[in-house]
């Protein structure tokens, strides 16, 4: 259950990566979103190697969160990349 915990964290941490329009507007493109939710759950499951956590408190993982958001955002951006920015 704690594991699931987690994903779910990542995966909404990744999400708050997801760089968004300026002005209000249509959404963009869902594989930049998805690209996000996927470099946030595996940035979280790289920093949870580095600061393994025992339970859903802790600075450990604060940690791994911070690596769910950094995963997300850069794997959004290299989508967007991909993509040429469309």
């Amino acid at each position: 259950m704690h594991f699931f915990a987690l994903l779910v964290f990542w995966a909404a941490d990744g999400y708050c990566g997801t760089p968004h329009p300026g002005p209000p507007g249509p959404p963009g493109p869902p594989f930049r979103m998805i690209a996000a939710i996927v470099g946030g759950i595996l940035g979280g499951w790289v920093f949870s190697l580095v600061f393994p956590t025992t339970e859903m408190t802790g600075i450990a993982t604060a940690a791994t969160g911070l690596g769910a958001f950094v995963g997300g955002r850069v794997l959004s951006d290299a989508a967007g990349l991909a993509r040429a920015g469309r």
